[in-house]
C-alpha cells in the first residue's frame, strides 16, 4: 500500500542561495539575487517550476511518518539552463538525492537573470518540505479459538 504523502514548499518564492557580497557576487562569476537588474525567470513562472518540481518528486517507501524539511541550491546559468545542483540540508531517508534527481531532471531553461545589460549566472536555493505518511498495518482479523 502506498503511504499518503503532501508536498510542500517552504515558501512561495525561491530564495537567495547565500549572502551577498559588496558587489552582488557570490564568487567572480555568480551572482545572489538580490539587487539583481532582472531576475531568472521560468517559464510560465514560479508556479509553473514548482509544479514541475512537485510532478517529478517522488517520495520514498517509508516506515515512519515524515515531516521534513530538504534544501537544494542549484544555478541559473547565463544560457539558463540548471547546474551545480546540490543537497545542502538532507534529512535522509534519500529525500536529498531524490530533491537533486528532480532538480536536475527538469531541463526547461529558464531566461537568464541580467545585471548590467548581459546574462549572469545566479544562485538559487529551493527549501522543499516534504510531510510523508507511513501506511497503516492491515487490521488482523479474529481468528475464533477452537
Amino acid at each position: 500500500m502506498r503511504h499518503l504523502f503532501t508536498f510542500l514548499f517552504l515558501s512561495i518564492a525561491i530564495s537567495a542561495f547565500s549572502q551577498t557580497q559588496g558587489n552582488n557576487t557570490i564568487n567572480d562569476e555568480t551572482y545572489a539575487m538580490a539587487g539583481l537588474q532582472v531576475q531568472p525567470e521560468y517559464p510560465g513562472g514560479l508556479s509553473a517550476f514548482l509544479k514541475e518540481v512537485s510532478h517529478n518528486f517522488r517520495v520514498p517507501d517509508v516506515s515512519t511518518d515524515l515531516d521534513v524539511k530538504i534544501y537544494v541550491s542549484f544555478v541559473i546559468e547565463k544560457d539558463g539552463s540548471i547546474s551545480s545542483v546540490k543537497c545542502t540540508r538532507d534529512p535522509g531517508y534519500g529525500l536529498g538525492n531524490e530533491a537533486v534527481r528532480t532538480v536536475e531532471s527538469i531541463k526547461t531553461k529558464w531566461s537568464p537573470g541580467i545585471q548590467n545589460e548581459k546574462p549572469v549566472r545566479v544562485s538559487y536555493m529551493l527549501p522543499i518540505k516534504v510531510v510523508a505518511k507511513a501506511p497503516k498495518p492491515a487490521p488482523v482479523p479474529d481468528v475464533p479459538k477452537n
